[in-house]
């Protein structure tokens, strides 16, 4: 309602698939202290989706890779994160210290579906994949938490954002996390809402959230 605390009452979020899993488990709590009166209202989708749910009023801030530019829309970048190269464990890269891009090209790489902006950005951070062969050897996979589970089963390698790999290294003693040597290939993760949102003060707190998240490798961009 208008004039209402804008600290109160569903947000409706959308969520990209390679970011959901992954910021959520820890923004939700944090938003939850935040706001306790601001439940929220979920949707995990594509970018090319949420954008048009977004125009439409159906949700109210979407959390997605950045850069976006579109009128009556605002985008602003909450956190970078490089990506790293994920390989199983009898790999011989295991012994090195890092993996150049253009290292990728031959091997078996596991890449997300069409659809996935995250696809896009990982074939944009390895130039050599893009040639007409390069992708032959490729295989998809639905999902990224998919994708490390064939890793660990010897099915090839992935690309994979920080904040989904580098908990691996703890946790999947099949797999070995490995940073890009030279200029880090990364994503920023950015809030994205409309212009007339009348309750600006729920995105700040949204931002302010996200921001308390331990995210692995993830920087803040102020």
């Amino acid at each position: 309602g208008s004039g209402g605390d804008p600290m109160s009452g569903p947000l409706r979020v959308g969520v990209i698939y390679t970011i959901a899993p992954y910021l959520l488990p820890q923004l939700i709590p944090a938003l939850h202290r935040h706001a306790p009166a601001m439940p929220l209202f979920l949707k995990e989708d594509f970018t090319a989706n949420l954008i048009p749910a977004l125009k439409a009023g159906e949700l109210d801030v979407i959390v997605i890779a950045l850069p976006f530019a579109e009128p009556g829309l605002v985008a602003q970048p909450v956190y970078q994160e490089p990506f790293r190269v994920v390989v199983p464990a009898g790999h011989p890269w295991v012994e090195r210290s890092d993996i150049h891009p253009d290292e990728l090209d031959g091997q078996n790489l596991l890449l997300l579906g069409q659809g996935n902006c995250f696809r896009d950005q990982v074939l944009e951070s390895c130039p050599r994949l893009t040639g007409p062969d390069a992708l032959e050897h490729s295989l998809e996979g639905s999902s990224l938490e998919t994708i490390r589970y064939m890793v660990a089963s010897g099915a090839g390698v992935a690309v994979m954002p920080s904040t989904a790999a580098d908990p691996l290294i703890e946790r999947e003693p099949m797999v070995k996390v490995l940073p890009f040597s030279g200029k880090q290939a990364s994503r920023t993760v950015g809030l994205v809402w409309r212009v007339t949102f009348p309750r600006p003060q729920a995105i700040d707190a949204v931002r302010a959230a996200v921001l308390s998240c331990q995210l692995p490798g993830a920087t803040a961009v102020r």
